[in-house]
């Protein structure tokens, strides 16, 4: 109860420093939200028995741009790499590196995913519709790119609990070879079974950086072979979860039927409506404003041809 309540106030938190940011940008930066969610990472950690190993810190580079690919476990998986990203010193000048992640759009259905994403700027994508998807590609990677930040995309798509990979989706490589960004391949272990509140033992999961590839080595390569060349490198330091996953009634029900998907839905709708709404009064005021100006342009052609009569006349 205790964790889920800690849960539940940090999203509001982080709706709160997000809606701020949204006003004043310069003092809710991204970076004073990062610092805000990897400290409260820190503390869910004690609470859930948690310890993050990380490997391979000295592969990243000092500041981004940078594209990070690896494999999906869990839903601890964006979690664990926030808090791998942190800052290694108490230096002054040595701060946590700022992550930007690429979701699934049914992630907002839930308040207290939602917020705690959106505080750091994720990009939400639609995989039924694949203009759309493109498009958020497009500017997660254009977002990157300019911010400096480490661009966070898991390719096999959906978690993957058991013993081996899943399949690297060769499309999510496009965006690193566009912006021409370099890629630093990850491999998160053992992080299966990290929000089961049942769990008694200590849970160690281990996130490892692997070297950093320059663009100027994929950049002549086809998507294809850019995606086995990444998955045969986070393959290269997995291990098989230790942890057996009990299915809950939660990951049973479908989260496209449930309460929460349907209340986002109908809120979808409503926003939708009063945006069509406010689009027809716009284009209703435009007309009028044409109709006027019509009016007034009939009226002075007509002042003008009188004027010219009068002067013929004469």
């Amino acid at each position: 109860m205790m964790i889920r309540l800690k849960i539940w106030f940090a999203a509001r938190k982080a709706k709160k420093y997000w809606l701020y940011s949204l006003k004043d940008n310069e003092r809710y930066n991204l970076q004073f939200r990062t610092n805000f969610i990897v400290k409260k990472i820190s503390s869910l950690m004690k609470s859930l028995n948690i310890e993050v190993v990380v490997k391979g810190y000295d592969n990243l580079s000092s500041s981004g741009p940078c594209f990070l690919y690896g494999n999906h476990q869990d839903n601890f998986d964006a979690l664990a790499l926030l808090y791998a990203l942190k800052a290694q010193t108490e230096a002054k000048d040595d701060f946590n590196k700022i992550a930007t992640f690429i979701a699934k759009h049914s992630l907002q259905y839930k308040s207290y995913i939602r917020y705690p994403l959106n505080c750091i700027d994720t990009f939400y994508l639609e995989r039924d519709d694949f203009r759309k998807s493109l498009q958020v590609y497009e500017k997660f990677g254009k977002f990157v790119k300019e911010n400096k930040t480490y661009g966070v995309i898991f390719p096999e798509g959906t978690r993957n609990r058991e013993s081996s990979i899943g399949e690297f989706k060769p499309g999510a490589f496009k965006v690193a070879i566009k912006e021409y960004v370099p890629i630093v391949p990850f491999t998160i272990n053992n992080s299966v079974g990290a929000f089961d509140l049942k769990r008694k033992d200590k849970l160690k999961i281990e996130v490892i950086f692997h070297k950093r590839i320059a663009p100027s080595s994929f950049i002549n390569q086809n998507t294809i072979a850019l995606s086995e060349r990444i998955k045969k490198i986070v393959a290269s330091s997995f291990v098989k979860p230790q942890y057996e996953f009990q299915v809950t009634k939660s990951e049973i029900e479908d989260i496209e039927k449930s309460k929460a998907a349907i209340k986002w839905r109908k809120k979808q709708e409503r926003e939708a409506k009063k945006e069509a709404k406010k689009e027809r009064n716009l284009r209703k005021e435009e007309q009028k404003l044409i109709k006027e100006q019509n009016k007034m342009d009939l009226k002075y052609e007509q002042y003008i041809t009188k004027k010219e009569n009068k002067k013929n006349k004469k």
